[in-house]
């Protein structure tokens, strides 16, 4: 298991969610590493283990009001990676909300874990290394010019 740490900054807007800017190279990341997770699990979805078929019920697919509601109610891991991907890639979101970045975070570490299970317990070769994704407010730096006429 690796952890990739995504720093980001608060953007200033009207808007009463708080955004947050994310450099380009990691939101690409971000994105696919969200599409594996969605052909990872759909992969798992045809297995026949009646461990991972639990997985999928009470985890994937079931609504939890710890991710943020959608627009047709509250979101299962599976409609909340599906939307952000649609909604980022194809759709008008250029940026993530705080409360996106916490569901991202949560996911994360559970596919982590599903992962790691896979590999060691069902010998299902993942092809891929599994990424706990951790986000960090950046620093901002200011130059102060001198001012040399004092």
């Amino acid at each position: 298991m690796t952890i990739r740490i995504i720093k980001y900054i608060p953007k200033v807007t009207s808007a009463r969610t708080q955004y947050v800017d994310i450099d380009q190279n990691d939101m690409t990341w971000l994105q696919s590493e969200l599409i594996r997770w969605l052909a990872l699990l759909g992969e798992i979805d045809g297995h026949r283990n009646t461990d991972l078929r639990q997985v999928m019920k009470h985890w994937w697919y079931k609504r939890t009001p710890s991710l943020p509601k959608g627009v047709n109610g509250q979101n299962s891991p599976l409609t909340f990676t599906s939307g952000l991907v649609n909604n980022l890639m194809f759709g008008t979101q250029r940026d993530l909300s705080s409360k996106a970045l916490d569901a991202i975070e949560n996911i994360s570490s559970q596919i982590v874990l599903l992962e790691q299970a896979l590999v060691s317990d069902l010998n299902i070769n993942t092809s891929s290394t599994a990424t706990n994704i951790k986000f960090a407010q950046a620093m901002i730096t200011f130059n102060i010019p001198q001012n040399e006429t004092l």
